[in-house]
């Protein structure tokens, strides 16, 4: 059965009607009183982190309180950007396991691991092509590409799971 990764157009217009009413364009929450800390990083040095990457492990490392206040007030601004890292290391996990499993001693170039590659990079192209189809470009939409991106690893997480315990139940 063939499959394609689509974000739902609904998630893609609920987001562009926020952003066209204003509702994304908040400015982040200030952190509370009790969490600032002189090593701590704040919501807008996070934001302003222009590297997708290093955006993620900056959100990932803020306080709970502090992202479920600017979800509150910025929907999908957040989360997204702090929950990358977690999903990122549950799918290297799983993609491990299953090399593991197909192949125990494997090398790194197993074609599990270069799947995971290129799935990755397909992943990323696909969201960025969504923002545009729907008329944004990713610098005008950055929180709707990570969203995309949330989802699409989710999704593959799931099914990298499924194919695992498949694997493993038909083995001996």
């Amino acid at each position: 059965m063939k499959r394609t990764h689509i974000v739902p157009r609904l998630g893609l217009v609920a987001a562009v009607g926020l952003m066209s009413i204003g509702c994304v364009a908040k400015p982040l929450p200030a952190p509370a009183e009790h969490e600032s800390r002189a090593d701590a990083p704040s919501l807008e040095s996070c934001a302003a982190t222009g590297e997708v990457t290093a955006r993620e492990r900056c959100f990932a490392g803020l306080p709970q309180t502090v992202l479920d206040d600017c979800e509150r007030l910025r929907p999908g601004a957040c989360r997204p950007y702090a929950d990358m890292p977690r999903l990122e290391k549950q799918l290297s996990a799983a993609e491990q396991s299953l090399v593991e499993d197909s192949a125990p001693g494997a090398d790194p170039n197993d074609p599990v691991h270069e799947a995971g590659i290129a799935w990755r990079r397909f992943r990323d192209a696909e969201c960025v092509a969504h923002a545009h189809l729907d008329g944004m470009t990713p610098s005008a939409s950055p929180e709707v590409v990570q969203a995309c991106r949330v989802t699409m690893t989710k999704e593959r997480l799931e099914v990298t799971r499924r194919l695992l315990a498949n694997r493993q139940a038909s083995q001996p």
